[in-house]
Protein backbone atom coordinates (compact mmCIF):
# COMPACT_ATOMS: atom_id res chain seq x y z
CA UNK A 1 0.00 0.00 0.00
CA UNK A 2 1.27 3.74 -0.58
CA UNK A 3 -0.11 7.23 -0.54
CA UNK A 4 -1.29 7.07 -4.10
CA UNK A 5 -2.86 3.62 -3.68
CA UNK A 6 -5.33 5.45 -0.62
CA UNK A 7 -5.69 8.65 -2.42
CA UNK A 8 -7.61 6.35 -5.37
CA UNK A 9 -9.57 4.49 -2.80
CA UNK A 10 -10.66 7.91 -1.16
CA UNK A 11 -11.96 9.20 -4.65
CA UNK A 12 -13.83 5.92 -5.18
CA UNK A 13 -15.59 6.46 -2.18
CA UNK A 14 -14.19 3.38 -0.25
CA UNK A 15 -11.83 5.22 2.38
CA UNK A 16 -12.42 8.39 4.33
CA UNK A 17 -9.31 10.37 4.70
CA UNK A 18 -8.65 12.73 7.33
CA UNK A 19 -5.56 14.91 8.11
CA UNK A 20 -4.61 15.87 12.11
CA UNK A 21 -2.08 17.91 13.23
CA UNK A 22 -0.38 17.06 16.41
CA UNK A 23 -2.61 13.20 16.65
CA UNK A 24 -3.13 12.99 20.37
CA UNK A 25 -0.52 15.19 21.13
CA UNK A 26 2.35 14.30 18.90
CA UNK A 27 4.15 16.47 16.53
CA UNK A 28 3.74 17.16 12.93
CA UNK A 29 1.03 15.95 10.57
CA UNK A 30 -0.45 12.45 10.13
CA UNK A 31 -3.13 11.03 7.44
CA UNK A 32 -5.51 8.63 8.74
CA UNK A 33 -7.37 6.90 5.99
CA UNK A 34 -10.11 4.29 7.59
CA UNK A 35 -12.30 2.12 5.28
CA UNK A 36 -16.27 2.77 4.89
CA UNK A 37 -18.41 -0.37 6.09
CA UNK A 38 -21.50 -0.72 4.49
CA UNK A 39 -22.59 -1.73 7.56
CA UNK A 40 -22.15 -0.87 11.47
CA UNK A 41 -19.30 -2.39 13.30
CA UNK A 42 -17.01 -2.04 15.54
CA UNK A 43 -14.41 -2.45 14.01
CA UNK A 44 -12.06 0.16 12.53
CA UNK A 45 -9.66 -0.12 9.91
CA UNK A 46 -7.03 1.80 7.92
CA UNK A 47 -3.57 3.51 7.65
CA UNK A 48 -1.94 5.86 9.20
CA UNK A 49 0.73 8.25 7.29
CA UNK A 50 3.17 9.97 9.79
CA UNK A 51 5.23 12.48 8.25
CA UNK A 52 9.04 12.43 8.72
CA UNK A 53 10.10 12.52 12.33
CA UNK A 54 6.17 13.33 12.96
CA UNK A 55 4.61 11.43 16.18
CA UNK A 56 1.49 10.06 17.74
CA UNK A 57 1.04 11.46 21.22
CA UNK A 58 0.58 8.74 24.08
CA UNK A 59 -2.43 7.52 24.57
CA UNK A 60 -4.63 5.10 25.94
CA UNK A 61 -7.34 2.28 24.48
CA UNK A 62 -10.15 1.94 26.75
CA UNK A 63 -12.32 -0.16 25.31
CA UNK A 64 -10.29 -2.00 22.45
CA UNK A 65 -6.83 -2.77 21.31
CA UNK A 66 -5.49 -1.85 18.30
CA UNK A 67 -2.48 -4.00 16.03
CA UNK A 68 -0.35 -1.62 13.81
CA UNK A 69 1.96 -3.07 11.36
CA UNK A 70 4.90 -1.07 9.32
CA UNK A 71 4.18 -0.43 5.72
CA UNK A 72 6.93 1.75 5.11
CA UNK A 73 9.61 3.28 7.31
CA UNK A 74 10.98 3.02 10.67
CA UNK A 75 9.17 3.68 14.06
CA UNK A 76 9.80 3.72 17.85
CA UNK A 77 6.56 2.21 19.23
CA UNK A 78 6.97 2.36 23.28
CA UNK A 79 10.67 2.50 23.30
CA UNK A 80 10.85 -0.51 20.70
CA UNK A 81 11.81 -0.03 17.47
CA UNK A 82 9.44 -1.23 14.61
CA UNK A 83 10.29 -1.98 10.53
CA UNK A 84 8.78 -2.72 7.32
CA UNK A 85 6.80 -5.81 7.98
CA UNK A 86 6.73 -5.62 11.63
CA UNK A 87 3.84 -5.63 13.99
CA UNK A 88 2.68 -5.32 17.35
CA UNK A 89 -0.41 -4.97 19.40
CA UNK A 90 -1.70 -2.42 22.35
CA UNK A 91 -4.35 -4.52 24.51
CA UNK A 92 -7.34 -3.34 26.37
CA UNK A 93 -6.34 -0.44 29.08
CA UNK A 94 -2.89 0.38 27.70
CA UNK A 95 -1.28 3.23 26.63
CA UNK A 96 1.31 3.62 23.15
CA UNK A 97 2.64 6.57 21.33
CA UNK A 98 4.72 6.19 17.75
CA UNK A 99 7.26 8.22 16.43
CA UNK A 100 8.72 8.18 13.00
CA UNK A 101 12.62 7.92 12.90
CA UNK A 102 13.26 8.98 9.66
CA UNK A 103 13.20 11.86 7.27
CA UNK A 104 10.32 10.02 5.11
CA UNK A 105 7.12 9.36 5.41
CA UNK A 106 5.84 6.58 7.44
CA UNK A 107 2.78 4.26 6.53
CA UNK A 108 1.22 1.96 9.51
CA UNK A 109 -1.65 -0.04 8.76
CA UNK A 110 -3.86 -0.30 12.25
CA UNK A 111 -7.13 -2.57 12.89
CA UNK A 112 -9.12 -1.69 16.45
CA UNK A 113 -10.78 -4.26 17.21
Amino acid sequence: MNRELLEEKVKKGEMRKQEVACLQGGKGMCTIYTYIWPYSSRLEYGFICIEPYGSIGEHKHIKECEVWNVIQGIVEINERTYTDGTRTICGIAQSHYCRNLTNSEVILEFVKL
